[in-house]
């Protein structure tokens, strides 16, 4: 087997200039190897960025002398003037859509770190047709831009000649005022134990919603005017239904437990329900996709998820204690709506997580990132939509059919009701019971099978002839 050497680890790293989070790092990107990221560790002040799948390092002279002792044949470039941070200027223009004047940026793809500034500001759109993002043209929204990119705009159109419709700018007090309201939005969350995926989600829709109305005093926000932004976003954003239901529930949580309306006072229409059936995939595409990843841990993870029928959050959250070999279960610490509970760990499971175990050794959770805390979503997520590649199973497939997927196999093969509920943690009967539908479907079958039918293939002159 052809071993790398170090020199070949050497020749992977990557030390880059970047700006993130409006603060200046050395992105450093290396190879999964354990001597290179202990040496990484050495450096006081990194850390991981999981979506970048880089070490971010803070960018000074000593840092770099650093980096430099460590890796000598990556040796980091000194850092470059706030000018001149990525190659080129970033262009942007002005366009009217929909009867409203939007910033058009256009980012280049070899510019990841002029993407991730204009993610930064809320409202952006990524317009597909036109290769750019798209923000509302106001002068809130124009001097943030101007502040992220320091220097490196090249405006397509003059400023003075094309005004900002919104030539109203909240002043610092009102600014201050939307924030402290949005702050006690925030400790009221924290009191109550709302889930962290919760708060993040709350709190970025309602900075979106006081934005809008940063001029209006937080205390005399109406529903109203809720309803009007709601229609806005509707007719222009084309906002899905989900979002639209995030948003009334972000609303009233503000309207209700920081200003104390009273509940039966806050009506705000949502859209209709609709009956939609989960996807499930085939035993045979599970059993596929199972075997795809070549890499231990990787099938660990798809199995365990498969075969517990668990989250994706309550597959990263699990720890080494919750295997519970002797009872043949794993315990499911703090789950969807904080619940506990226990679900099955098969036999072929456990043999297959006590080699993982042997193996990797994890400290405390059961599947750990490079940096020894849990293990990323979007990592569980990639490895998922490799195997699927991998596999040939349904494209569309996301990480959650698998759970569906365990719930409807288990009602095919009789398991009643009652106990797959148990399993999957559901409040109600109810939705464990559109499993049923599905199941019963399968074992069904169609008259036509009955019938005695022969190939038929159509002639030049579009007329049927039968074949014996």
């Amino acid at each position: 087997m052809h071993r790398k050497t170090p020199d070949m680890h050497h020749a992977a790293i990557q030390i880059r200039p970047i700006h993130y989070q409006d603060a200046d790092w050395y992105a450093v990107k290396i190879p999964k190897h354990p001597l290179e990221i202990q040496k990484i560790r050495q450096v006081p002040g990194r850390k991981w960025v999981p979506e970048k799948k880089v070490w971010l390092v803070p960018q000074n002279e000593a840092n770099r002398a650093h980096l430099a002792t460590l890796f000598p044949s990556a040796a980091p470039p000194a850092p470059r003037s706030d000018g001149n941070k990525a190659e080129g200027d970033v262009p942007v223009g002005l366009r009217r859509m929909q009867g409203r004047s939007y910033l058009m940026v256009y980012t280049r793809l070899h510019q990841p770190e002029s993407i991730a500034l204009v993610k930064q500001i809320q409202g952006r759109r990524w317009v597909p047709e036109q290769k750019a993002w798209s923000l509302p043209y106001s002068l809130d929204k124009f001097n943030h831009l101007k502040y992220l990119f320091r220097g490196r705009l090249s405006l397509q159109f003059d400023p003075e000649k094309q005004p900002p419709p919104d030539t109203r700018k909240a002043s610092p007090t009102e600014l201050k005022a939307w924030n402290g309201a949005l702050e006690a939005v925030q400790e009221k969350m924290i009191l109550k134990r709302m889930s962290r995926h919760t708060l993040k989600s709350y709190c970025s829709l309602l900075d979106t919603l006081f934005g809008h109305f940063a001029t209006t005093p937080p205390e005399e926000l109406t529903l109203e005017q809720v309803r009007q932004f709601l229609l806005l976003r509707i007719r222009r954003d084309k906002i899905s239904e989900s979002y639209q239901n995030q948003l009334i529930n972000a609303a009233k949580f503000y309207f209700e437990q920081v200003l104390g309306r009273p509940r039966e006072n806050l009506y705000l229409e949502r859209p209709k329900k609709g009956e939609k059936l989960p996807n499930v995939l085939s035993e045979e595409a599970v059993s596929r996709i199972l075997k795809a990843p070549a890499n231990l841990k990787h099938r660990c993870i798809l199995v365990i998820v498969y075969s517990a029928g668990l989250r994706l959050s309550e597959v990263i959250q699990l720890r080494v204690m919750d295997v519970q070999f002797d009872q043949k279960r794993l315990f499911i610490h703090g789950g969807k709506g904080k619940k506990d509970r226990y679900t099955l760990l098969a036999k072929k499971t456990a043999n297959l997580i006590r080699q993982y175990l042997q193996e990797y050794q994890p400290a405390y959770w059961l599947f750990e990132g490079p940096d020894g805390g849990q293990y990323g979503r979007t990592s569980v997520q990639k490895i998922f939509r490799r195997a699927v590649k991998k596999a040939g199973a349904n494209p569309l497939a996301t990480l959650h059919w698998l759970r569906h997927s365990f719930a409807t196999h288990l009602v095919e093969k009789g398991i009643s009701l009652r106990h797959v509920q148990v399993l999957m943690g559901h409040n109600s009967l109810k939705t464990t019971e559109i499993y049923t539908h599905i199941a019963r479907i399968n074992h069904l079958e169609s008259p036509l099978d009955r019938k005695d039918i022969r190939k038929i293939h159509p002639t030049r002159r579009g007329m049927v002839k039968q074949v014996t």
